[in-house]
């Protein structure tokens, strides 16, 4: 057998080998998803009943929704005092998010909200093209039932975009095409009207996008996810966000932390 075929034949099996691995991981990670969803549909017992924050002194911003939300470090704020928390958990959809609001949002006594999430809604799309408009509206009422809320409750609420996706492979394009990154632009227009006196958009297209709508190379972890580069340039621009939010709440709360530093 020549030189040329050989190599070919086992540059094949090393191929077929490494898609081999790739499968069997994604199935196990299939079936432990599955069953952590049976045995704990809204992720309740990922933060534990008795959890509590360790301060109760300062103002209190939680990060919630996805794991878009889950993966987003605490921003670099030049007051110390914050209490930074986070509610986000993996895979979630609008209405599991939401389902755990009062638990994980209200039950915390916080005064500034960073909600992230959706996309899982949305990926869903590709499953179910003929619920597309259904799985559309069900995300933008239960986005919109979240921050409402969180305003009734003098919550002022950052309300991030979803995040735009990163580049697709081959063979996941063909499967997927536009139909997600089409969904996402236009949940984010409705989440666009949102904004108010106790709302602040925070546009993360603007921010991790190039001129395709696709994540930065440099911004991006895999598909879905961006990586610390990424969050560290969201980060930069929510931190002003944060602290002005809570010195326009209560300039004193401010002096405050700031005396206490001294």
């Amino acid at each position: 057998m020549p030189k040329t075929m050989v190599s070919v034949l086992l540059a094949l099996l090393v191929l077929s080998l490494f898609i081999s691995v790739l499968l069997a991981r994604q199935c196990w990670n299939s079936y432990h998803s599955l069953h952590i969803a049976r045995l704990d549909t809204l992720g309740q017992l990922t933060f534990p009943e008795e959890e509590k924050p360790q301060s109760e002194i300062g103002p209190a911003v939680l990060f919630f929704g996805d794991s878009r939300a889950a993966a987003w470090p605490s921003p670099d704020l030049s007051q110390e005092g914050f209490r930074i928390i986070n509610r986000g958990i993996g895979g979630q959809t609008t209405a599991q998010v939401r389902s755990r609001f009062e638990r994980h949002v209200l039950g915390l006594d916080v005064d500034v909200l960073i909600l992230q999430v959706g996309v899982n809604d949305l990926r869903a799309i590709a499953a179910f093209p003929h619920q597309r408009e259904v799985i559309l509206q069900e995300t933008v009422t239960n986005i919109g039932w979240m921050v409402e809320r969180a305003t009734e409750n003098d919550i002022h609420v950052v309300l991030s975009t979803i995040f735009p996706l990163g580049k697709l492979w081959l063979p996941r394009k063909l499967l997927l095409s536009d139909t997600v990154s089409t969904a996402i632009q236009e949940v984010n227009g409705h989440l666009k009207a949102m904004g108010g006196a106790s709302v602040t958009l925070l546009d993360t297209e603007t921010i991790l996008a190039g001129n395709d709508g696709e994540v930065l190379r440099a911004y991006r972890e895999d598909y879905l996810h961006i990586n610390s580069r990424g969050y560290a340039a969201l980060n930069h621009e929510l931190a002003g966000i944060i602290q002005d939010l809570v010195f326009r709440a209560d300039p004193m709360t401010m002096d405050a932390m700031d005396i206490g530093n001294q």
